[in-house]
């Protein structure tokens, strides 16, 4: 008797002791993970992946594997955006992705062949072609996007930007 009550008070301090190593375990970070893949389905193993903390700005980068696979673990909870590029194919961004503690989130990217640049008349042409003329745009900026903390873009500094180049 004496040794089944000494047993069971082994088993119970060996069961809350690893009982314990499972409540650290449950971290307050997420991870996204994604296929890369060009317009036809192939996959691009090797491709440029950052993922971006749009809040903190902070990046993660990596790259596909030989299956077009790739896996940003351990990201703090936030809003994410992840950027693929690679050689021969344009860039592809996928933005505001919301990642919560403990969350596996699945985000395949699509590249699209040529070289990814685009300049003002190109998207004059676009317009023209596919818009009433009188809404073709005058003016085009590239610039980087006016964000808060969170992400949101900021409407009212680009209203200001537009007003300025009147």
């Amino acid at each position: 008797m004496k040794n089944l009550l000494r047993s069971c008070c082994i088993f119970l301090t060996i069961l809350v002791l690893s009982s314990a190593g499972v409540a650290v375990a449950q971290l307050d970070t997420g991870s996204i993970q994604g296929t890369v893949r060009d317009t036809t389905g192939a996959v691009i193993p090797g491709a440029t992946i950052t993922v971006t903390n749009e809040g903190t700005q902070r990046t993660y980068n990596t790259t596909s594997n030989r299956q077009g696979e790739y896996n940003a673990p351990t990201l703090p909870a936030g809003i994410y955006s992840v950027t693929a590029s690679y050689k021969g194919f344009g860039t592809a961004k996928v933005l505001s992705i919301p990642l919560n503690a403990s969350e596996l989130h699945r985000t395949d990217v699509t590249l699209k062949p040529g070289s990814g640049t685009v300049s003002a008349d190109d998207i004059v042409a676009y317009c023209r072609a596919n818009m009433a003329h009188f809404k073709v745009p005058k003016t085009i900026v590239f610039g980087p996007l006016p964000k808060t903390s969170t992400g949101k873009i900021q409407k009212f500094v680009l209203r200001d930007t537009a007003k300025a180049l009147r």
